[in-house]
Formats: structure tokens, sequence, C-alpha cells
């Protein structure tokens, strides 16, 4: 809340905000894949109800991932509209091809394939199915 008042208060009238966020639904994914034992843990009820995530769940360093919170695309949309902002664009930035580095990379050894890839990705980007399975979004916005 603190956050958003300030880069309110900052922006220019005219100014455009780019605002990164991790999805809430693209870490589902992530977990999945990575930390499984986590999906039954009762200390990560709040993860799971209302994207939060605590770093003290965790025995490593917190700067390796801290405390966050992660959005549903219409959750943050919604939340930026009532704090005086107007969205103008929301995108996808793995897009349809989230979770799928180890293939990508291979595929991207061809170039002819690689930018096949990345037309597909840009063309999808804004399709809201692929901005809330993707694991980071972007919302632009401006003051009101």
């Amino acid at each position: 809340m603190k956050t958003v008042k300030e880069l309110r208060r900052v922006l220019k009238s005219s100014g455009i905000l780019f605002v990164s966020a991790i999805s809430y639904f693209g870490v589902l994914g992530t977990i999945v894949k990575y930390f499984p034992e986590e999906l039954i843990l009762d200390s990560h009820r709040d993860l799971f109800e209302r994207g939060i995530h605590l770093s003290k769940w965790h025995d490593y360093d917190i700067s390796v991932f801290p405390d966050a919170k992660f959005w549903r695309p219409l959750e943050l949309k919604s939340f930026m509209e009532r704090h005086g902002f107007v969205t103008l664009e929301m995108a996808a930035c793995e897009g349809v091809f989230t979770h799928l580095r180890e293939y990508v990379n291979d595929v991207a050894r061809d170039r002819r394939k690689w930018r096949k890839i990345i037309e597909l990705a840009i063309r999808t980007s804004n399709y809201p199915t692929i901005i809330g399975n993707t694991e980071h979004f972007l919302w632009v916005g401006r003051k009101v």
C-alpha cells in the first residue's frame, strides 16, 4: 500500500508506470516442479489462499527469495485501479513457454525455431489466460 502511494506521488501526470509481478498461478507450477513438499505444509496456508510468501519458511539466506506477494493478474489490476491508476496493458513475460526453460534453450539453438518462439511469445503475451499462467507478468498504467 505504501509503495503504490509513493509511486502515484512521484509519477508525473503524463508518466507511464510499469509494474512487474510474480504470478500466483505461475508460482503454483514452480512449487509443484521444485518444492512439492510445500503443497501440504500448514504453514503455507497464506501462500495458497492469498499469495503471501514468507522467507522464514526456508533455511536459506532471505536475499535469495525474500518475503513476497504473488499476484493474480486481475487482483493486481484492481489494486492499481483502486489506488488511482488506469490500466493500459498487461502482458506475460515468459508467456506460453513458462516452466519450459530447458526445452526452449534446446530449441533456441536453431535460429529459425528461436524466432518462431519469440514471435509466439510476443503474439500471445497479452492473452488473459497466458498472463495468469506465466511466472511473471507486467502491468502497465498511468495516473487517473
